[in-house]
């Protein structure tokens, strides 16, 4: 892992990791390990237009924008573009920060990803697939289920590994 400090903004990550790492051309992530009411961890399966891990089940969420407020704001919106404006979503603590390379399928360009991992839960409401195209299915287990489906991202699977370690 990168680093579990909470960051609030790009300008304080590019602070944190400029030194860390040999990046090359930066993106960053926010993703949610997000509870449903039961306790269960809702994850979503990569479609055909998923950049990278079609067919990987992951965390939800995406890119940030710059004219994103903070990354907090960010989460929110890519929960709300990705599973709908049905459901009432809330941002809890933040869990740790990885850096993952992948190879974008659309450009061929290697990414350096820093991915910011929060834990989040749904409050009320039902989650709508808004992207069909690049998100199959939603799926719902338990971590333990989790770790041990083979269809798990590399870069979740740390994410869970990270979890299941500090309980």
């Amino acid at each position: 892992m990168l680093f579990s400090e909470e960051v609030q903004n790009i300008d304080e990550l590019i602070e944190k990791v400029i030194n860390e790492k040999d990046i090359h051309k930066m993106k960053v992530c926010v993703v949610c390990i997000l509870y449903d009411q039961d306790g269960k961890i809702i994850l979503h399966r990569r479609g055909e237009k998923a950049r990278d891990e079609v067919g990987k089940l992951e965390a939800i969420g995406g890119s940030v924008d710059r004219s994103d407020g903070n990354f907090r704001d960010a989460l929110l919106r890519e929960l709300r573009e990705e599973a709908g404006v049905e459901a009432t979503f809330e941002i809890g603590d933040f869990i740790v920060a990885q850096h993952t390379q992948h190879v974008d399928k659309a450009t061929d360009e290697l990414i350096d990803w820093i991915v910011l991992c929060y834990e989040g839960k749904v409050v009320s409401g039902e989650l709508i697939n808004m992207e069909p195209d690049r998100c199959v299915e939603f799926t719902r287990k338990t971590l333990d289920d989790y770790l041990e489906d083979k269809d798990l991202s590399q870069s979740c699977r740390n994410f869970m590994n990270y979890i299941k370690d500090k309980k």
